[in-house]
């Protein structure tokens, strides 16, 4: 398989949520403008995270139910990208505050969300709405702070 074709099936399964299955390890380029991490989290994408192997045995026993980790590589290293699989739809849409553009959700103003027990899912997407970044619930930022973790921020919703 041409290493187009590996990223095109990567992908495609990252922004619905899907598992992917046999994942290919892909090689990733640093870019010539990309400065150095200086973090544990590497990158915070909407379908997920990526970070180093430390990070991923820290977070693995809090959030192997939420996804599946995809190792990938950067020179000499090995990165791991947790692609994010647990898709909730947990937004009060009477009440929820969406951005539109030519009567096509776009984005959200403010989120409002029902009541759920979330302790299930520490890390989850919104079902629905790709184009927004992953949610984390207030376990997960007490556990990254609690572990020192750094590289990532956190915003209250």
């Amino acid at each position: 398989m041409k290493a187009r074709d590996k990223l095109r099936y990567v992908s495609e399964n990252f922004i619905v949520g899907k598992s992917v299955c046999n994942p290919p390890i892909l090689e990733l380029v640093k870019s010539s403008q990309q400065a150095e991490s200086g973090g544990d989290f590497y990158a915070f994408l909407p379908h997920g995270f990526m970070v180093n192997e430390k990070v991923k045995e820290t977070l693995s026993p809090l959030i192997n139910n939420c996804g599946q980790w995809i190792p990938m590589k950067l020179g000499n290293e090995t990165l791991f990208f947790f692609n994010i699989t647990s898709l909730l739809d947990v937004l009060n849409d009477e009440q929820t505050e969406f951005e539109t553009f030519e009567g096509f959700v776009v984005g959200i103003k403010k989120y409002v969300f029902i009541n759920y027990d979330y302790s299930t899912y520490p890390v989850f997407r919104l079902q629905g709405n790709y184009g927004n970044f992953p949610i984390v619930t207030d376990r997960f930022k007490e556990f990254v702070e609690k572990q020192g973790l750094s590289g990532i921020k956190f915003k209250v919703l």
